[in-house]
């Protein structure tokens, strides 16, 4: 707000504040569409800040109004020259990977595939620039491989700052699809991703016969030539009628573009491809039947939680006698997830039985806590309890959203009817 409102000096107060309350490396002063509108002079915020500061400050002059992959590119145009050691040396054994960022990648778990991937090829330091100390270490990189757009200006940068030579590469794509079973052979295809994925698979993809390759996105073009045709997409409705009207018999993107391809014959079966876990783990489904006191303790809840916190979709109902839980992920993630249901299971609450079988479903957008069905059977049902110790504690707990005087300002005053 004081952003907003021009007043930059209260701003670099309360910057100051916090500086002298966390133990911080950098500070970071980050655009929103108002100060856009404003003309916000973020050069100097900078100066004003550093004055007062002893540490770096960074701005970032994001407006609100372009896609993720502008605000990743222009951070990283930001921390570079704010945080690298011009001081360091090349060392052989060190790579650097660029615009490795979760919404770059098919999946969140990509990110510990490409380290697993660059290890084994023999580098022994991995850049991923996901901790300020990757920043101070940049000049050691021999190389660095771009994984998306967004990191292709860092990547230049770097190599005019210490003569690093980059390259677009992005890994594991014969653990998304299987390039190899005939899919392609003979076929038209599109490939829906940022371009440096799409371009990858696209070479894949003619290797694997496909007749002719079109790429698309709605992110940042490379710029130069391509070796496949290229289409820029603005709207959905531009992806809509390049799937309706270009006759293809292929199409690989998001799982989520099924919604937006109704008219398109085979989307299901094409579409659960790429809805494949990176690390050569596919996309399998379980369905999880969990008996004893799993009623009126919270557990669907719980189990939405820990099914977020592994990347696994499905759904979780109550069917009386039991929870019956359909789980679909990597067979990593559905292990972890396992683990926690039976480990980490609501403290009220008495797993007496577990029964799980494989499942062959179409793959689900998110998981999702659907309406209770009813079956017959012996019911659980726990018996009347006091408040436990993690509520009683979150009630004196001055930082949490249950403390006590949040519930005294909603009692009914006394002598009221």
């Amino acid at each position: 707000m004081d952003a907003i409102l021009g007043r930059d000096d209260r701003l670099v107060d309360k910057l100051c504040d916090a500086a002298k309350t966390i133990d911080a490396s950098f500070a970071a002063i980050v655009g929103t569409p108002v100060p856009s509108v404003i003309g916000t002079d973020y050069k100097a915020l900078k100066r004003m800040a550093e004055k007062r500061l002893s540490l770096p400050v960074v701005t970032v002059d994001t407006t609100g109004m372009d896609y993720y992959d502008k605000g990743i590119e222009k951070a990283y145009e930001a921390l570079f020259p704010a945080l690298i050691d011009p001081s360091q040396q090349t060392e052989a054994d060190t790579v650097g990977v660029l615009g490795a960022v979760p919404l770059e990648l098919m999946h969140p778990g990509d990110i510990e595939w490409i380290s697993q991937s660059l290890v084994e090829d023999g580098w022994q330091q991995i850049l991923l620039f996901d901790e300020i100390e990757d920043y101070r270490k940049a000049g050691k990189a021999s190389l660095n491989l771009v994984v998306s757009p967004a990191g292709l200006k860092a990547a230049q940068y770097l190599k005019e700052t210490f003569g690093t030579p980059y390259e677009l590469h992005y890994f594991g794509l014969d653990a998304v699809v299987d390039f190899d079973d005939n899919l392609f052979a003979g076929k038209n295809v599109l490939i829906i991703h940022q371009q440096v994925a799409a371009s990858a698979m696209a070479a894949m993809a003619e290797e694997a016969g496909a007749a002719y390759v079109t790429t698309a996105s709605w992110f940042m073009e490379l710029p130069g030539p391509q070796s496949t045709d290229h289409v820029q997409l603005q709207e959905e409705d531009d992806l809509r009628q390049l799937a309706d009207n270009d006759h293809f018999d292929v199409i690989l993107g998001d799982a989520y573009f099924r919604r937006a391809l109704p008219n398109f014959p085979t989307v299901s079966t094409l579409i659960s491809r790429i809805s494949l876990y990176p690390g050569g783990d596919k996309m399998y489904t379980e369905r999880i039947c969990v008996f004893g006191i799993v009623q009126g303790v919270g557990f669907r809840p719980f189990v939405s939680r820990i099914a977020t916190a592994h990347s696994i979709c499905g759904t979780v109902c109550n069917k009386g006698s039991y929870v019956e839980i359909l789980a679909q992920g990597s067979q990593s993630d559905l292990a972890a997830f396992r683990e926690d249901l039976e480990s980490r299971a609501p403290e009220r609450s008495a797993i007496l039985k577990v029964l799980r079988e494989s499942e062959d479903r179409p793959p689900y957008e998110a998981f999702s806590i659907i309406e209770s069905a009813r079956e017959e059977g012996d019911i659980f049902v726990s018996p009347d309890i006091a408040i436990c110790d993690a509520c009683k504690k979150e009630l004196f707990d001055k930082t949490n959203r249950r403390y006590l005087p949040s519930l005294q300002s909603t009692a009914r005053p006394a002598g009221r009817g």
